[in-house]
């Protein structure tokens, strides 16, 4: 209803904010973030305003912490445009993506962001999926060659069951090898204390 009433709408700025407004809260008082995205995904194959998308899209983006792993594959397998949800997300969060684990781990929610993005085979998805594998692999790289500090060490045993494994697993980043360095560099680090207690 709302939809039609935008489209035969003056080109009264003012006018169009109001009728976003009322669509945005009708939008917002949906319960099930399920049935919004099911109404979105409609909404998308009979509303040509972008304006109104942009509008019922935000209002998804602002209850997407409440989704659960179903919903979000519920995101990733609809239309072009409820796919793009996700990368909307990301955008409004990172401006410009992460370009270390530090950066990513400011955000707790891109393990399951990741994984249905993962089963999204355009462009955008695939690319964010990439960068975010390298960040993995170059920490790999980083903890086999001995470059972290101890405090990052014992920072990334604290994020490795509830963060790492599953963002290691959707990517298919090699997490028994990332484990071996770990568990290496982990008796490095007692090998150097004992030494330093020695010399004392």
């Amino acid at each position: 209803f709302w939809a039609n009433i935008y489209s035969i709408a003056d080109n009264s700025l003012e006018w169009k904010k109001i009728i976003q407004e009322i669509v945005f809260a009708r939008f917002d008082k949906i319960q099930s973030f399920e049935l919004m995205v099911k109404l979105f995904n409609k909404l998308t194959t009979l509303v040509t305003d972008h304006d109104i998308i942009n509008v019922t899209r935000d209002c998804l983006v602002a209850h997407i912490s409440s989704a659960t792993d179903k919903d979000l594959e519920l995101v990733a397998g609809g239309s072009v445009k409820t796919q793009s949800i996700l990368t909307h997300l990301i955008e409004m969060k990172f401006p410009s993506l992460p370009n270390d684990i530090n950066t990513l781990f400011e955000w707790d929610m891109w393990p399951v962001i990741l994984k249905a993005l993962s089963n999204i085979q355009s462009d955008e998805p695939q690319r964010i999926c990439k960068h975010v594998r390298g960040i993995l692999e170059d920490l790999c790289s980083d903890i086999k060659s001995g470059n972290l500090t101890v405090e990052m060490l014992l920072h990334l045993k604290m994020k490795w069951n509830a963060y790492i494994v599953q963002m290691m697993s959707t990517l298919s980043v090699d997490q028994h090898k990332f484990l071996n360095d770990m568990r290496f560099a982990s008796k490095r680090v007692r090998t150097l204390e004992i030494f330093l207690l020695l010399v004392k």
